[in-house]
């Protein structure tokens, strides 16, 4: 009962926070996910060490921060010709991470470069696709597709569990998660469809549109999830950390994010 009360109380903070950074204002929605990202960097870089070895921690860690707010300042300061000097720094980031390992004198220095760099294509990247669908204006409704997004996410996992608690028989997809299940999917499925009917429902916007989004976003969630699943069996750990208690650690929070949101916002550029 009590580990259930922990995981229902830290559930709400996080959903909370998140509503709350993207629907106050843009600054506001740049500084949660500047926070996630800092900490699912931080998470990434501690899982990958082991025995001394691994990328760099700081390098990796400060230059994702970097990114993140270099790709959100280019955004936001865009007819800003003063502000090509961003871009170019950006640029230069992977090469900081390179020559950077020629001085560490690892065992495997061009490994620890790519993890670095796809510790970048992993989090940070999609985190900032969040600020882009939260756009620039500074009112509450133009949140609504990023946090549109995370509710059709958030109700895929949270009923694919229960789904396949109650009625999963077949396996998913053993090999990366065994308590997966193929009727758990289609239970995530339909009640992501029919999140995004509530979500059309109640914010006014296209319904078409919404039905795809679930219809895209549950199956990628759910490949994002066996991702992860893959990547912490091959480090041979259960959660990527213990920052939320009952939840586990930020990637795993995040896991089905990283994938559904580009995918989100290549079909709200399509679409709108």
């Amino acid at each position: 009962m009590k580990d259930i009360l922990v995981r229902s109380l830290t559930g709400v903070v996080f959903i909370a926070l998140i509503i709350v950074g993207l629907t106050w204002n843009v600054w506001s929605a740049i500084a949660v996910m500047g926070l996630f990202v800092g900490l699912g960097l931080a998470e990434f870089y501690r899982i990958f060490q082991k025995e001394n070895e691994g990328p760099e921690r700081f390098t990796g860690i400060t230059g994702g921060v970097l990114l993140f707010s270099g790709l959100c300042l280019t955004w936001l300061s865009w007819a800003d010709q003063r502000i090509i000097w961003i871009p170019a720094v950006l640029g230069a980031l992977p090469f900081v991470v390179m020559i950077t390992e020629l001085f560490r004198s690892k065992n495997n220095p061009i490994q620890n470069v790519s993890l670095s760099l796809f510790s970048w294509f992993y989090i940070v990247l999609p985190l900032f696709v969040l600020i882009l669908l939260r756009g620039k204006a500074n009112f509450p409704f133009e949140a609504i597709f990023p946090i549109g997004m995370l509710l059709i996410v958030w109700t895929n996992d949270t009923f694919a569990f229960l789904s396949g608690k109650f009625f999963g028989k077949t396996p998913l997809f053993p090999r990366l998660s065994p308590k997966k299940t193929w009727e758990g999917t289609v239970g995530g499925l339909l009640f992501s469809l029919l999140a995004g009917y509530l979500i059309s429902y109640f914010s006014g916007l296209d319904l078409t549109f919404w039905l795809i989004a679930a219809l895209i976003v549950a199956p990628a969630a759910i490949i994002g999830d066996l991702f992860e699943s893959m990547m912490k069996r091959s480090l041979n750990i259960k959660d990527s950390g213990n920052i939320l208690p009952g939840h586990g650690g930020i990637l795993d929070r995040f896991d089905a994010t990283f994938f559904a949101a580009p995918l989100f916002l290549i079909l709200h550029f399509i679409y709108f």
